[in-house]
């Protein structure tokens, strides 16, 4: 799930609950909520602007027209280093 469908969905929760009538505490969590996916979402936009990323997306670029096993090799190896959260 991308960082924009997730924001998608947060927005379309916070739009479901405008009338709702909650209590303090649910707006408390619900604000959390927001806060956890908010700073998550940063700090994975910035992991993924690093310097290591950039330049191996620049290359996945360059193997996709020229390189198409090395595009899909440097692929599996970005989607590896998402998921460790480098």
């Amino acid at each position: 799930m991308s960082a924009h469908e997730l924001r998608e969905i947060l927005a379309r929760l916070e739009e479901q609950l405008e009338t709702a009538e909650l209590n303090d505490e649910t707006e408390q969590m619900l604000t959390e909520l927001r806060s956890h996916i908010d700073h998550t979402l940063d700090e994975a936009k910035q992991e993924s602007e690093s310097p290591m990323f950039r330049t191996a997306k620049a290359l996945e670029a360059q193997f996709a027209a020229e390189h198409p096993t090395a595009e899909r090799v440097i692929r599996e190896l970005l989607d590896t280093l998402v998921r460790m959260g480098v």
